[in-house]
């Protein structure tokens, strides 16, 4: 594979970690804010659990696509796309 080819997968691979690290910072921010908002306003119920377990599963379902064994076997098919891609030229 050329030296362009790997460059343009290195920047996706990149271009998909940074997403997930946003994706964790506003998690993290958000969900701070919804704890805060639930302890001052002293309610019986903890509603910002519900807002934090369920975007926290979609946040663990984001690093695993990201970081898991099945994301060996994306950048694989990237790899091989983007080389098929570049001889059809």
């Amino acid at each position: 594979m050329s030296e362009e080819a790997n460059m343009i997968i290195a920047k996706m691979r990149i271009e998909e970690i940074k997403a997930f690290y946003v994706h964790a910072g506003i998690f993290a921010i958000v969900n701070t804010v919804l704890i805060a908002i639930n302890y001052i306003n002293q309610d019986d119920v903890w509603w910002s659990l519900l807002a934090l377990v369920g975007w926290g599963i979609g946040l663990a379902i984001h690093a695993m696509s990201v970081f898991g064994p099945l994301s060996h076997l994306v950048m694989k098919w990237e790899q091989r796309k983007i080389a098929q891609l570049m001889h059809k030229d």
